[in-house]
């Protein structure tokens, strides 16, 4: 499936890397946005874009879109796979999750901070998508309609984790800053990329990552 955008309601756009006027198209996507390369750094981009309030509206049917269903998983289930994720793992080896606040940007409906509070921790979450938010909010969770970097429904995290989001926000930097903001000092941020960003885990969407590597990040 594809997009429907308003092609006619498309917003100019200088090139993201080195802000140079767009050159000619050189194609368009299957989705019809066309694709540029910049005359001045030879970064391909999209030169017009949809606007702001068409991508929101996109991503609050965004399940729908991906035909994506509330998982229905027994308590028994969600306690053996609590045991065996190892995005758990990791947060259980840096810090742990008892009594901590872990927020999750994009947190679809909810399966990781069911875990998380099995764990222990007291979880909360941000989701664009208003079925999803809805589900989250039907499980006791505390959770905030919106897309990254919406504000979170509580004022400060311990642990913030974001999976498969950044490549979905249309202002990483905007993200990462408010994402930080929320940190208290000496936590944890957790961002896996989706498969096919990371060369060396083309095929894969959890993994774990060496010292360096960008999943999981220590917060001074």
């Amino acid at each position: 499936r594809l997009p429907q955008w308003d092609l006619r309601q498309l917003i100019e756009r200088a090139c993201p890397v080195c802000q140079a006027e767009a050159g000619p198209d050189l194609c368009r996507r299957p989705d019809g946005l066309p694709v540029s390369r910049c005359p001045a750094c030879g970064m391909h981009y999209l030169p017009r874009i949809p606007s702001a309030s068409e991508v929101d509206r996109f991503y609050q049917s965004y399940g729908t879109f991906k035909t994506y269903q509330p998982p229905q998983l027994s308590s028994r289930t969600l306690k053996r796979q609590a045991r065996r994720d190892i995005h758990i793992h990791i947060l259980e080896q840096t810090g742990g999750l008892a009594g901590r606040h872990l927020l999750e940007y994009g947190c679809s409906y909810g399966t990781f901070l069911q875990l998380a509070r099995l764990r222990g921790a007291r979880v909360s979450g941000i989701e664009p998508d208003q079925a999803a938010c809805a589900y989250v909010s039907s499980l006791g969770i505390p959770v905030g309609p919106g897309a990254p970097p919406a504000r979170t429904v509580e004022p400060d995290a311990d642990i913030v984790c974001a999976f498969q989001v950044l490549e979905h926000v249309a202002d990483p930097d905007a993200f990462i800053a408010e994402a930080a903001r929320r940190l208290q000092k000496g936590v944890v941020a957790m961002s896996p990329l989706g498969g096919g960003l990371i060369p060396q885990h083309p095929d894969t969407f959890d993994f774990i990552r060496g010292p360096g590597d960008p999943d999981v990040v220590a917060a001074a």
